[in-house]
């Protein structure tokens, strides 16, 4: 999820925000504030996250956020290849809603649910390193394909988007009230190990055995 979440395209976004508001006939002056602008609807849309999680369930914000930033990402490719401005900007705001109410938080949050106590540390350590690699290694590449393939790069992260939404939807489970043996009891059999007691927390093959 910290490879996906970089890998959704929404940093190649903000780098081509200032492009795409020009398009719409924005100012050269009103640049900055139109960027101050979408930074505060990410943050907005995190909040909103943070309100609805509960009730929503981390797995259908997270499958739900990646399929409207996906579906948003392919309109603002093919908006940008017509130079259509209000559609990109449309686009635009569509895609960064749609990754603020889930790509963007709950990979966090599982980092938090998905392991036990004494490995949460070392996962959020693997978890921040993985997300600012990959993110410096688009940083790093994203100008050099953009000048090969134009809008066409960002077909890259629709379809790396379009598997993580598959990977999501097989592999993530629903954390949602559920202790950290339940969580534990659902890689289980993944994982080719014995499920926990949740009551007696020890494995069950090895309680019956004694």
């Amino acid at each position: 999820m910290h490879v996906a979440q970089p890998m959704s395209g929404i940093n190649a976004v903000f780098f081509y925000s200032n492009q795409i508001f020009t398009w719409a006939g924005a100012l050269q002056a009103q640049l900055a504030t139109y960027s101050i602008a979408i930074s505060a609807l990410n943050v907005f849309m995190t909040v909103v996250s943070a309100k609805v999680i509960e009730a929503a369930g981390r797995k259908k914000l997270l499958l739900g956020g990646y399929a409207f930033a996906v579906a948003s990402m392919v309109i603002l490719t093919f908006a940008i290849m017509g130079k259509n401005g209000p559609l990109s900007l449309l686009a635009l705001l569509g895609f960064i809603a749609g990754f603020a109410i889930g790509p963007g938080p709950i990979p966090w949050i599982y980092n938090s649910e998905l392991f036990p106590t004494n490995a949460r540390a070392g996962s959020g350590l693997i978890g921040c390193v993985t997300n600012w690699g990959v993110n410096a290694i688009i940083a790093a590449c994203f100008r050099h394909l953009q000048e090969i393939l134009k809008a066409k790069v960002f077909f890259i992260f629709v379809i790396f988007s379009v598997f993580t939404c598959l990977y999501c939807a097989k592999i993530v489970p629903e954390t949602r009230g559920k202790s950290a043996n339940a969580v534990f009891n659902d890689f289980a059999e993944k994982n080719g190990v014995d499920e926990i007691d949740e009551e007696e927390n020890v494995p069950m093959n090895r309680e019956s055995d004694a």
